[in-house]
C-alpha cells in the first residue's frame, strides 16, 4: 500500500501524480522552441500612392499549413489569410506612403514550421510620382519587384586560419553601369594591410574576369582577403557582381564570399535633369574659354547627435546618355554644407559634351541624410570687356554665373538592421510565438538596443563575469526582433533558425530550434494486474541543427 508504483487490477484509477500535464508540456515546448516568422520588408523611397502586386504559392502539401500577411507600418493588416496546402493566392492592394514608410510580408507557420516553403515575389508601383522625378538616369523609380532587385548579401573576406596551400578563385562580372566601378583587394597579416589589387572599370565596359589567389600559408601571419566593390553614385547593382570561393587544398571543401559594397541606397532628393543655357558651355569672346563649377549643398543628417564630422561628399555630372563625364570629391562640414569649392574646367572636349544634351548632377555620401534644404551646382564663367566692340584688347573680367542647375541626393543607412534596402528591399525575422501570431508586427519591436549591448560588453570587458553575461543577455526565444545574417554557400538570408530564411524567390518560417513539435499519448497495458510504466516522450522534430527537444517523464 505504500509502493510508489503499485500493482494495480485493470479498471482500476491511476494516481493523477502519474498523469502528465499535457498543456504545461506543450506549452514548455513552445516556448522553447517559439514560432519565427519571415518578414521581406520595403521601405518607401517616395511620398505616394502605391499599388501592391502579390502572389504567394505554397509548394508543398506537406505540414499543417501557413499565414501570410501584408502590412502597412503599424496600420494593422491589409491583407491576412492562410494556405493549408499546395497552392496559391494572389492580392492587389492600395495605399498612401509617406517617405520611409515600411510596407511588411510576414510569412508564419501556423503551428509546425515544416517544410513551409513559399515562392512570394511582390511588385509595388507608385501610381503618382510627379513628372520628370519618375526617373533617375535609367533607373525606373516607379516600380519596384523583390525578384527583379534582389541583390546578395554580403560576407566579404576569405580567412585563412591555418597552414597549407590554398587556393582562391574571385570571378566577376559587370555589364554597363552609370558610374565608374573600382574592384579592391586588401590583404591583411600580423604586417599589416596591403592593397593587392585596385581595378577600375568605366561605366560603359562590359567586363568578365578574376581575381586568382594561390599560395603556402603560415598560420602565425593570419592572413586574411577583404573584397570591395567601390562607386562614387548609385547604379544598378544587377549589373555588378563578384563572389569567389576558397579551399585547403588538404580538404576541398569550399568557402563561398561575396564583396561589400559601397551604396547609396537612399533617394533623399530627385531633380530633373535639364539642358544647361548656351552661356556655360559657348565659345566666344564674350568668355575665357575655362568653366568654373560651384557645388552648393546643404543638409540635415538622420543621426544629427552622434553623426557630426566632417564627412566625404561625392559629386557627378552624367550627360544626356547617362554616362559620368565628370567626378568630384567635396567635404561636408559639421555644420552641414559643404566646404567651399571651385572646379575648373580647361578642357574643352568636357566642356563641349555638357552641351550636347541634358544633364543630370548628383550628389552621394554614405551617411544617413533625413533632408536636403538645397543641393545645386553654379556654373560660372569669367566675362571679358574689350576696349571697344572690334578689340582684341582686354580692359577687365568678372566672374559671372550663367546657370544653375539642381542636383539629386542619395545617401546610405546608417543602420542594416534590415540589410542594405537597396531599391528599399529588406528583411528580417520576427518572433510570431503565442500571442505574437495573431497581432500585426509591432513596430515598436524593431528596434536593437545598442546601449543595452554596449554596456553589457563594457560590463564582462572590466569583470568577465560570464555568470553576469548570461543574466544580461536575453534569452533567444524571447527576442521580439532578428536581424537577419547572410549566408553566402547557401546564397540566402537566415533568421533564428536555418530553416527560416529568404532567398531570391523563397521564403520560410520554422520554429527556433526545432521545426515541429511533437507530444506521444501515454499508452496503457490492459491485462490485468499489469500496468507499463506512464511514459511520455514528447520531442520536437527537426531536420536541421538547433537545439535539442527531447523532454521525457518516466
Amino acid at each position: 500500500s505504500v509502493t510508489a508504483n503499485p500493482i494495480i487490477g485493470e479498471g482500476a484509477s491511476i494516481d493523477k501524480h502519474f498523469i502528465p500535464d499535457y498543456k504545461v508540456i506543450r506549452d514548455s515546448l513552445e516556448k522553447e522552441y517559439p514560432l519565427n516568422d519571415a518578414v521581406r520588408m520595403w521601405c518607401a523611397p517616395f511620398a505616394g500612392r502605391i499599388n501592391i502586386q502579390s502572389t504567394i504559392k505554397k509548394l508543398s502539401n506537406q505540414g499543417d499549413g501557413i499565414i501570410y500577411s501584408i502590412q502597412h507600418e503599424g496600420d494593422g493588416f491589409m491583407v491576412r489569410d492562410s494556405l493549408l496546402q499546395a497552392g496559391s493566392k494572389t492580392n492587389n492592394l492600395n495605399c498612401n506612403v509617406k517617405v520611409g514608410d515600411r510596407i511588411f510580408f510576414r510569412l508564419q507557420s501556423r503551428y509546425n514550421g515544416e517544410d513551409d516553403r513559399v515562392l512570394w515575389n511582390p511588385i509595388i508601383t507608385y501610381t503618382s510620382l510627379p513628372v520628370g522625378k519618375d526617373r533617375y538616369l535609367s533607373e525606373d523609380l516607379k516600380t519596384y519587384s523583390s525578384k527583379a532587385d534582389y541583390i546578395e548579401g554580403e560576407n566579404n573576406v576569405a580567412i585563412f586560419n591555418r597552414t597549407g596551400k590554398v587556393t582562391l578563385h574571385a570571378p566577376y562580372m559587370k555589364g554597363k553601369t552609370s558610374d565608374d566601378v573600382t574592384l579592391i583587394v586588401t590583404r591583411l597579416d600580423h604586417h599589416g594591410e596591403t592593397i593587392v589589387k585596385r581595378l577600375i572599370l568605366p561605366a560603359d565596359s562590359i567586363v568578365n574576369g578574376s581575381y586568382d589567389y594561390t599560395g603556402n600559408i603560415d598560420e602565425k601571419d593570419s592572413v586574411s582577403f577583404f573584397f570591395e566593390i567601390k562607386t562614387t553614385s548609385p547604379l544598378d547593382w544587377t549589373k555588378v557582381q563578384w563572389a569567389g570561393n576558397y579551399f585547403y587544398e588538404t580538404d576541398q571543401d569550399r568557402v563561398r564570399f561575396v564583396a561589400s559594397r559601397r551604396m547609396f541606397n537612399k533617394p533623399v532628393s530627385i531633380a530633373e535633369r535639364k539642358d544647361l543655357k548656351q552661356e556655360a558651355t559657348v565659345r566666344s569672346r564674350k568668355y575665357r574659354p575655362t568653366l568654373s563649377i560651384v557645388p552648393m549643398l546643404s543638409v540635415v543628417r538622420k543621426d544629427n547627435r552622434n553623426d557630426i564630422d566632417t564627412a566625404t561628399v561625392y559629386l557627378t555630372l552624367h550627360d544626356k546618355d547617362g554616362t559620368p563625364v565628370l567626378h568630384h570629391t567635396c567635404r561636408l562640414n559639421a555644420s552641414n554644407t559643404l566646404k567651399p569649392d571651385t572646379i575648373t574646367i580647361t578642357d574643352t572636349t568636357l566642356i563641349k559634351r555638357l552641351s550636347l544634351g541634358k544633364i543630370t548632377a548628383t550628389f552621394a555620401i554614405e551617411n544617413e541624410l533625413a533632408s536636403v534644404r538645397q543641393a545645386k551646382v553654379n556654373f560660372l564663367r569669367d566675362s571679358l570687356s574689350y576696349q571697344s566692340a572690334t578689340s582684341m584688347v582686354v580692359t577687365g573680367e568678372q566672374r559671372v554665373l550663367v546657370d544653375t542647375l539642381e542636383a539629386c541626393v542619395f545617401s546610405g543607412y546608417n543602420s542594416i538592421d534590415y540589410g542594405r534596402l537597396y531599391r528599399g528591399w529588406g528583411q528580417f525575422a520576427y518572433n510570431g510565438n503565442k500571442a505574437y501570431a495573431s497581432q500585426p508586427i509591432e513596430v515598436s519591436a524593431l528596434t536593437i538596443d545598442r546601449d543595452k549591448y554596449k554596456n553589457i560588453a563594457e560590463h564582462y570587458k572590466s569583470t568577465h563575469d560570464g555568470k553576469q553575461l548570461a543574466k544580461s543577455l536575453t534569452p533567444v526565444n524571447e527576442q521580439r526582433f532578428f536581424v537577419m545574417g547572410y549566408d553566402t554557400n547557401k546564397r540566402m538570408y537566415i533568421g533564428g533558425s536555418e530553416h527560416v530564411f529568404i532567398s531570391l524567390d523563397t521564403i520560410c518560417s520554422s520554429r527556433i530550434g526545432e521545426d515541429a513539435i511533437i507530444i506521444d499519448s501515454v499508452h496503457y497495458a490492459k491485462n490485468a494486474g499489469e500496468l507499463s510504466a506512464p511514459v511520455l516522450m514528447s520531442e520536437s522534430k527537426s531536420n536541421g541543427y538547433g537545439v535539442s527537444g527531447g523532454i521525457s517523464y518516466a
